[in-house]
C-alpha cells in the first residue's frame, strides 16, 4: 500500500486528475454525476464534531487534502 504521508503525488494523480478527468467527461456528455467523496475532508470530528455537508474542508491528511481538492473541482465545475 502506497503511504499517503510520504507518496501523496499518486493519491493526487488518481483522486485530482481523475476527478477533472471524469467532470470534464461528464461535461463533455452532457451527462450527470453523482459525486462521493470521503469523512477525512472534514478533518478530526472529536475536535470539530459531527460534520454535514455545508461544514468547513479541513483535511486531515495528504490524502484527503486529495479528496478535499476533488471536491473543490467538482463544486467549481457544478457553478460554471
Amino acid at each position: 500500500m502506497i503511504d499517503p504521508i510520504y507518496a501523496p503525488q499518486d493519491f493526487v494523480t488518481t483522486n485530482v486528475v481523475g476527478a477533472v478527468n471524469v467532470l470534464e467527461a461528464v461535461r463533455r456528455l452532457g451527462a450527470r454525476l453523482l459525486h462521493g467523496s470521503t469523512d477525512g475532508v472534514f478533518g478530526d470530528s472529536s475536535v470539530y464534531g459531527c460534520a454535514v455537508e455545508c461544514s468547513p474542508l479541513r483535511p486531515s491528511s495528504p490524502y484527503s487534502a486529495s479528496k478535499a481538492s476533488a471536491e473543490h473541482f467538482v463544486f467549481a465545475y457544478v457553478r460554471t
